[in-house]
């Protein structure tokens, strides 16, 4: 998958945090929006990204499916994004995947509402989806789990700039790190800052070529 050549939808709670900053934020025209009623002005202003990220707090009841599949599906028809991550295990989605065993069966419980099996069947021919594996681990006092769309992020810069991906590494490993030590261990960790913003370093580059 080149990141370059694709509008991506991720679902997850962690990720919200780690892949915000690929893209700058699009100011909000207004403090609060509802998604049936105002799903076109959402759709404006999440589809002048490259990535969106879902996030919410319950892990999914049935109306929180309902509510994203119709944002994902209008992004889709409306917008042109044609990838679905599902913070999912990557070797069992594939697995399944592989086997032709029911994919509903091979993805995380939040994502066996009968809802998405339009997506998990491949009726819906005009997204891809993919599994984004993620689960804290730590190697002493760091956090040591990378995903999935991350490697490739890092393989796909190292082709062009070596220096660049490693630095785009350590800087996702600090944020691990920081988001690990705060949420999962229960320590006091402030606010995160970078030294640097390698996300516009790497959005500068002439070898990234963003398809709108």
């Amino acid at each position: 998958m080149k990141l370059r050549q694709c509008r991506l939808i991720t679902i997850s709670l962690l990720l919200l945090i780690l892949l915000s900053g690929c893209r700058g934020a699009t100011e909000p025209t207004k403090d609060y929006y509802d998604l049936e009623s105002d799903i076109e002005s959402i759709g404006d202003i999440l589809g002048k990204q490259d990535i969106v990220i879902l996030g919410e707090s319950t892990h999914w009841s049935t109306e929180i499916a309902k509510q994203k599949t119709d944002l994902i599906d209008y992004l889709a028809k409306e917008h042109g994004f044609n990838k679905l991550f599902l913070e999912t295990n990557d070797s069992k989605f594939n697995y399944y995947q592989e086997k032709g065993l029911p994919m509903t069966d091979g993805v995380a419980a939040q994502y066996q509402h009968e809802i998405f099996n339009k997506y998990l069947d491949g009726s819906n021919k005009s997204i891809q989806v993919l599994p984004m594996d993620w689960a804290s681990g730590y190697a002493g006092k760091r956090a040591s789990s990378v995903s999935i769309l991350e490697e490739n992020i890092v393989d796909e810069i190292s082709e062009y700039n070596l220096g660049l991906a490693e630095e785009f590494k350590r800087s996702e490993f600090a944020l691990r790190d920081w988001f690990s030590k705060g949420l999962l261990k229960g320590k006091k960790v402030g606010y995160f800052k970078r030294s640097t913003n390698v996300y516009e370093a790497i959005r500068s580059q002439v070898f990234l070529t963003i398809s709108q």
